[in-house]
C-alpha cells in the first residue's frame, strides 16, 4: 500500500472513531445526591450503560418526583442526566372534624403517605372520603359528620301536621338526607301536596306548614 493509501486509511479510522460515543458510568454518589436508586427492574445492576441506552431509577423512601416518567433517562455520550427526587414533607395533626374522630392514635406529626380513617357517631352520616392521606405536607380534605334530625311533636303540632301514614316504622330519628312525609291534621290544609315531603338537612327539619280551614 502506497503513502496515499495509508493516509486515506488513517483518516477513515479517525472519522469512524470520532463517531463512537462513550458509555456512562453509574455513580452511587450522584444517585444519593439526587435522592434516587436504580429501579426495581434494573435487575442486573450494571455500573455501566451504553450510549443511547435507557436506565430507570426510583425515589428513595421519603422522597418524590412530580412526574414518574422523569425517572427514566438515557445515557448521552458518557453523561447521565440524573433525575432529581426531593424530600417529601411530613404532616402535622389531622384536621378536626366536628362530631368525628379518627380510629388511629392522634400524633403531632405524620410521615408522607400516612393514612387515617374517620368515623361518625351513631345516626350521624359521614359525607366525603372516610380515609385521608398525608401528601407532601398536606392532608386530603377530611369528611364531614352530618347531624341527624329528631322529629318534634311540639313543632309538628305548631305547624298543624302529623307524620305520614307510612312513616310509623321509622321512628323519630332521621339521618341527614333522609326524606319524611307529613300530613295535615284534621281541619287543616296545604296549598300543594308535594310540600308535605321534606328532607333532614344536617340536624334541621324544614317542617311544612298546614293552615286551618276557614
Amino acid at each position: 500500500m502506497g503513502p496515499v493509501g495509508v493516509l486515506v486509511l488513517i483518516l477513515c479510522c479517525i472519522e469512524v472513531g470520532a463517531q463512537v460515543s462513550g458509555p456512562c458510568s453509574l455513580s452511587d454518589e450522584d444517585m444519593e445526591a439526587n435522592g434516587i436508586r436504580m429501579g426495581f427492574f434494573f435487575w442486573y445492576r450494571r455500573s455501566t450503560v451504553r450510549h443511547g441506552e435507557s436506565v430507570s431509577f426510583r425515589c428513595v423512601q421519603g422522597y418524590g418526583i412530580s412526574d414518574s416518567s422523569l425517572l427514566r433517562v438515557k445515557c448521552n455520550n458518557g453523561v447521565i442526566p440524573y433525575p432529581k427526587c426531593t424530600k417529601l414533607e411530613s404532616c402535622g395533626p389531622p384536621p378536626v372534624v366536628l362530631y368525628g374522630e379518627i380510629l388511629q392514635d392522634r400524633m403531632k406529626s405524620y410521615e408522607h403517605g400516612s393514612l387515617l380513617t374517620y368515623k361518625c357517631p351513631l345516626y350521624y352520616k359521614l359525607e366525603g372520603n372516610q380515609n385521608i392521606t398525608c401528601r407532601d405536607g398536606k392532608w386530603d380534605d377530611p369528611p364531614a359528620c352530618k347531624e341527624p334530625c329528631k322529629l318534634s311533636e311540639e313543632d309538628m303540632e305548631a305547624n298543624g301536621i302529623r307524620r305520614g301514614p307510612f312513616f310509623w316504622f321509622r321512628g323519630s330519628i332521621l339521618q341527614h338526607g333522609d326524606s319524611v312525609l307529613f300530613r295535615c291534621v284534621h281541619g287543616y290544609e296545604i296549598s300543594q301536596f308535594r310540600l308535605l315531603t321534606v328532607k333532614c338537612n344536617n340536624g334541621v327539619i324544614p317542617y311544612p306548614k298546614c293552615t286551618k280551614l276557614e
